[in-house]
């Protein structure tokens, strides 16, 4: 199990989700695309593991778009203001 501050990855996931989720609906990603997942765990000191666990429950949300391939890039839906959580 990965732990983080002495977190499991789950939870670290989840409250990193809820930071994007916020951001997000803030407009804090100008343009719509998110960091990659390097810059996003720096940013947020989380495991590379975390970060794609909470692009993941985001993109299941459906707040998010991309992550397949090579470069996974993630983009804000244009739909973000209408999302109610």
């Amino acid at each position: 199990m990965d732990h983080h501050g002495g977190r499991p990855r789950a939870e670290r996931a989840r409250q990193l989700a809820d930071v994007l989720r916020q951001q997000i609906t803030d407009g804090g990603f100008p343009g719509g695309a998110l960091p990659d997942e390097r810059v996003l765990g720096t940013r947020f000191a989380a495991s590379r593991n975390a970060v794609r666990q909470a692009l993941s429950l985001l993109r299941q949300e459906g707040l998010i778009t991309g992550g397949a391939g090579w470069a996974r890039a993630w983009c804000c839906r244009s739909t973000v203001t209408a999302w109610t959580g």
